[in-house]
């Protein structure tokens, strides 16, 4: 059986080419970037097959930290985060995962920014898979 939670974050490592992403918790980097996948809540079942197996979805969400130094390396963290919803949106999903439905909830936007000034943004999608 696949293990989406590690599926999601090798993928998303594929997307989001030069930054550190680790599942649960940020890297311990010093990069300019770096992002966490984490489950979101959400019921884990879809549909049981009575013979075994169903269909089972994972709601995550991705944030990505950033150190903007001015407005554009801003806007350049909300465009990384838009990279994983155009690859979700074109079809995109992790290999080895049969999937239904693979969706973004809420699209990329400011979460938080710190008194450091590191910028955190948050992407939330949702796929639905067979098991």
């Amino acid at each position: 059986m696949v293990d989406i939670a590690q599926s999601v974050t090798d993928w998303l490592k594929d997307i989001l080419t030069g930054i550190p992403v680790e599942y649960g918790q940020f890297p311990n980097g010093d990069g300019a970037a770096q992002a966490m996948l984490k489950a979101a809540p959400g019921e884990p079942w879809v549909l049981h097959y009575c013979s075994g197996g169903g269909i089972k979805q994972f709601p995550y969400e991705v944030y990505l930290q950033t150190r903007p130094l001015d407005e554009q390396e801003r806007i350049d963290g909300l465009a990384m985060l838009r990279k994983v919803q155009a690859a979700i949106e074109a079809g995109g999903a992790p290999e080895g995962v049969v999937v239904y439905a693979h969706d973004v909830t809420t699209l990329p936007s400011p979460f938080s920014v710190g008194e450091d000034g590191v910028a955190t943004y948050q992407l939330i999608a949702q796929i639905k898979y067979r098991v």
